[in-house]
């Protein structure tokens, strides 16, 4: 079964232009700007769900689960930052709004539009996008 992140990820890189996968999109969760992070960058990561539900599906056993997933947008710091860096969550929500990730039933977001979550150290604004998805695996 593929990573819920990983299939999320993969729809930005190819949904949104500006985003490259291991440049400026990662999975995993939000890291300090430095060395081979840029300052404006897009951290997408697995954050748990509610228990896996069994069920059957004309004789078939399966399992459903229900994995949610954290975008974190994160804009550069100074005059203007903030619309750029809502402007760059804006572009990722549109991206996953009700979309289906490769190995899931289907995804939508959580919230009406993106959250904003404050500023890092550096001032940099951050905005968070929060998905619920649905998976399907056999027992």
């Amino acid at each position: 079964m593929a990573r819920i992140d990983s299939a999320v990820a993969a729809t930005l890189n190819t949904g949104i232009g500006a985003l490259t996968l291991g440049t400026n999109l990662f999975t995993g969760p939000l890291r300090p700007a430095g060395n081979k992070i840029p300052g404006k960058a897009v951290f997408v990561m697995a954050s748990g769900g509610p228990q896996p539900r069994s069920y059957s599906d004309g004789g078939s056993g399966h399992t459903l689960r229900e994995p949610s997933v954290q975008i974190l947008c994160r804009g550069e710091a100074g005059v203007g930052a903030l619309s750029d860096a809502q402007t760059l969550a804006d572009l990722v929500f549109n991206a996953v709004e009700k979309f289906k990730p490769a190995g899931a039933i289907g995804a939508f977001t959580v919230e009406s539009s993106p959250n904003y979550v404050g500023t890092d150290e550096q001032g940099r604004h951050i905005f968070s996008v929060n998905l619920k998805c649905w998976k399907r695996s056999d027992t």
